[in-house]
């Protein structure tokens, strides 16, 4: 049995071995063909209805394929030459041949030549822009001068006229050079008359004078313009109290001693009143002789010199009421000072005092109580640093503004009340703590360089808000215990962050009022800006967020425990936090480390 078996398994595979073998060569037999050589090809391409060029040919001029039974698209009718006679070798396609078409060379030609135009057309307009701007500040400085010129030819024209006025006032014998010029016939008898009839006048004029003069000597008058009814009254007055009573000498005669102290007409206001002494009458004769004729000019002379000064004083009056005390300088420790709006938040204030104080040089705090239920002047007993430093101003419940507006009317007053002892003032929050960031700069050093700019007239700080640090309950320093801050999202520059809110340190002298808790109103001209003098102008916002030379650390949040004491204090804008609010700070926005402000100490 096992025999069989062993010759049935050798019969098996002997059988499979031949019919493989048989299989291979009937298919090498039936479907295996040798390549076909070159000749077979070209006998084979004979036969083909399209002609195709042989291979070591050169090519040559394309041309539409002949009629066959497998294109029915040509016929006898349509016969394409290469060349083509119409459109030769110049068109690439029959389109190209249409009346007014250009070539692609043509086609670029022409928009290289527009952009070109197009480029002079540009700076053809922006020189045109220039010479517009030239004209026109040309025009205005023309303007200008026509305008000075105006002015001037108006001051000159009022000053002949006051002139002239004055001229007309003054009497004869107030115009000695005028008889020095031109003599008039009694002027001439005068000259011609003998030394001895002239010095006898005037001897008989000092007697008569000092007679008069005597029985004035216990009350003299000082000639002062304020006690002359009018400029034209004054002058008469005077001649007729000077003029001798006795005298019987010609008028040409006592009219001699103006004309030798004709100067005196430009004297000033001691010299006048030096003449009004008694001693003016009670001295030699020889002194009586010359003065006493002296003062009928004096007195018109005096009007002139005493009014035009105290016009100019009153002008000055004006110029020295226009400018406030904002423009004096103030003592170091006053240079910037804090404006604080707190309620209740008598525990927080020492560590903010002690801060700015020793890290940031403040000297100066102004802590606005906003009713608080013990007023916080008296809460604590020691606040860390001298008492001789803060300010506590309590807010009396009748003197709330209430709304939104409280804290913009805490502002305000404190404004108002203390703008004239400083050049800065910073208006932040009791959890808000400024920290300088740029080395060895300090707040003063900032503020003195944008001092330098007389458009400048605020500082925008960027906040950096901190977080609860997973804290449940009030720590010992806020500084060292919240070393969380929410992100700046600078893949948006800051657009969604809390972060990019400010607070402002304002310029006294450019500040008018509060538009809201971040930014404020300022004169005409004046602006705000951040630490690299880069504008702001949104109501509350500056970004891309920086803090390269100083930075607003703002503890929003603190511990869970003292969240919810500020959720029930509320705050002074009439806006109580929510629970909004802390989940926005702690779960909303992604956190970083910030533990800068730890390094404090105290």
């Amino acid at each position: 049995m096992r025999t069989v078996l062993n010759s049935i398994q050798s019969l098996n595979w002997r059988l499979i071995w031949v019919g493989t073998f048989l299989f291979m060569g009937l298919y090498f037999v039936a479907f295996d063909k040798q390549p076909l050589t070159p000749d077979q090809i070209q006998e084979i391409q004979k036969d083909l209805p399209l002609e195709i060029e042989p291979a070591n040919e050169a090519p040559k001029a394309a041309s539409a394929p002949k009629k066959n039974v497998y294109d029915s698209r040509f016929d006898d009718q349509v016969q394409i030459e290469d060349p083509n006679p119409v459109l030769g070798t110049k068109w690439d396609s029959p389109l190209d041949a249409i009346p007014g078409r250009l070539t692609p060379e043509e086609n670029e030609k022409l928009r290289t030549d527009a952009k070109a135009q197009k480029v002079l057309d540009q700076a053809a307009e922006t020189e045109k822009i220039k010479q517009a701007q030239k004209d026109k500040s040309k025009d205005d400085k023309l303007e200008e001068n026509r305008f000075k010129e105006g002015k001037l030819k108006e001051a000159n024209l009022k000053e002949e006229k006051l002139k002239d006025d004055k001229s007309k006032e003054t009497p004869k014998a107030d115009r000695p050079q005028e008889g020095k010029s031109k003599a008039t016939p009694k002027e001439g008898n005068l000259k011609g008359r003998s030394k001895a009839q002239g010095y006898q006048a005037k001897k008989d004029a000092s007697k008569n004078n000092k007679v008069k003069e005597g029985q004035k000597t216990a009350k003299p008058k000082s000639p002062m313009p304020s006690k002359a009814t009018s400029k034209n009254e004054k002058p008469k007055d005077r001649a007729k109290d000077d003029k001798p009573k006795n005298d019987k000498s010609k008028p040409g005669q006592p009219k001699k001693a103006p004309i030798e102290n004709g100067s005196e007409n430009n004297i000033t206001e001691e010299e006048a009143k030096e003449k009004s002494k008694p001693e003016n009458s009670e001295g030699e004769p020889k002194e009586t002789k010359e003065k006493v004729p002296a003062k009928k000019p004096d007195s018109k002379a005096q009007t002139e010199k005493v009014s035009d000064p105290q016009k100019e004083e009153n002008e000055q009056n004006v110029d020295t009421d226009e400018k406030t005390a904002l423009d004096k300088p103030v003592p170091p420790e006053d240079y910037v000072a804090f404006c604080v709006a707190v309620k209740d938040q008598a525990p927080d204030l020492p560590e903010f005092f002690i801060h700015h104080y020793h890290h940031i040089g403040i000297r100066r705090f102004y802590i606005m109580d906003d009713r608080s239920e013990k007023p916080l002047s008296t809460t604590l007993e020691d606040y860390g640093i001298p008492d001789q430093w803060i300010t506590f101003e309590s807010q009396t419940p009748y003197n709330r503004a209430g709304g939104q507006s409280e804290q913009l009317s805490i502002y305000t007053r404190c404004l108002q009340t203390h703008r004239a002892k400083h050049t800065w003032m910073a208006f932040i929050d009791a959890d808000e703590f400024i920290e300088m960031t740029a080395g060895n700069e300090t707040l003063q050093d900032l503020l003195h360089e944008l001092e330098k700019h007389e458009d400048i007239g605020a500082l925008a700080m960027n906040w950096r808000m901190h977080t609860s640090s997973g804290l449940k309950t009030r720590p010992e320093s806020a500084r060292k215990a919240f070393v969380d801050c929410t992100w700046d999202d600078e893949e948006h520059n800051g657009q969604t962050s809390h972060n990019r809110h400010v607070k402002s340190i304002v310029r006294m002298s450019k500040a008018e009022s509060p538009i809201g808790p971040h930014l404020w109103n300022l004169v005409k001209d004046a602006k705000t800006v951040g630490e690299h003098m880069d504008p702001v102008t949104s109501e509350a916002w500056r970004w891309p967020i920086t803090r390269n030379r100083i930075a607003l650390h703002h503890y929003a949040g603190k511990s869970r425990e003292e969240y919810e004491e500020k959720m029930l204090r509320g705050n002074a804008m009439d806006d109580p936090k929510t629970e909004a609010f802390w989940n926005s700070l702690e779960h909303d926005q992604p956190q970083v480390p910030c533990p800068e402000m730890a390094k404090y100490d105290p």
